[in-house]
């Protein structure tokens, strides 16, 4: 049975791969499409994984439902790791530059991004704290019930915008770099995920205090930092290499 959460993920999924096939050189869009449609399953995966091993507790006791992806329940730092991972494998299938192929891909994860916050929005899950100001939003929580809340899934959603915007602005610098934008994107991810994760509401194992989305979120920055010296440094050796 499909959920409103299964359909708005599906049509972020279909923009997401429309859009990078046509932004995609003529030569390469069939083929840029095949890996998006595997960086996406890979994607979903760790999505999945991340969900269940945060929510072991349950699934132990009904493994039946850990495969049922379309019930929702998804953890967004899984996907985006499982998004990183789906990229390694496609790069390394075809034989590719991870860096071109990643840039090549980045409008694929910022619409499943979008897409994802929007599908928690309307699935009652990643919801915000309650609140009474102005900026408040009607939601769902967990048990079907709307009340007015911080916009976590609304604010994801803009923000996530916002960034691919900034990161597509970078890639078409004539001084942009494979990768760069691919690796500032995870680091900025990691830190809206990070942000937003004390301003949600919804049920989750802590540690140290802080729920475990947070500390996820700030291994996905650390990631995203590491890759971004890489590709600097990496650059700059190129640029001594070439005399410039």
């Amino acid at each position: 049975m499909l959920t409103g959460f299964s359909v708005l993920l599906a049509l972020g999924s279909a923009a997401g791969l429309l859009w990078v096939g046509l932004r995609a050189p003529a030569k390469l869009a069939v083929r840029t499409v095949d890996q998006g449609l595997l960086v996406l399953l890979v994607a979903l995966a760790g999505g999945r994984a991340g969900y269940v091993a945060v929510n072991w507790g349950y699934f132990a006791a009904y493994p039946g439902e850990i495969g049922q992806v379309w019930l929702g329940g998804l953890s967004g730092v899984g996907a985006v790791y499982g998004f990183v991972l789906g990229l390694f494998l496609a790069a390394r299938l075809g034989k590719e530059n991870l860096g071109l192929l990643a840039d090549r891909l980045l409008p694929l994860g910022m619409a499943l991004g979008v897409s994802a916050w929007l599908a928690a929005w309307w699935d009652g899950s990643a919801y915000g704290v309650p609140a009474a100001g102005w900026f408040a939003l009607p939601a769902l929580d967990e048990r079907g019930l709307w009340a007015r809340r911080f916009p976590t899934q609304a604010l994801g959603a803009v923000l996530t915008l916002i960034l691919w915007a900034g990161l597509d602005w970078l890639q078409r610098l004539r001084s942009a770099v494979p990768g760069r934008a691919v690796a500032l994107g995870l680091l900025l991810c990691g830190l809206l995920l990070f942000g937003l994760a004390f301003t949600r509401a919804d049920p989750a194992p802590l540690w140290r205090g802080w729920r475990l989305e947070a500390w996820a979120a700030l291994s996905l920055a650390a990631l995203g930092l590491l890759g971004w010296g890489f590709v600097e440094i990496r650059a700059a050796i190129l640029r001594r290499k070439n005399g410039l």
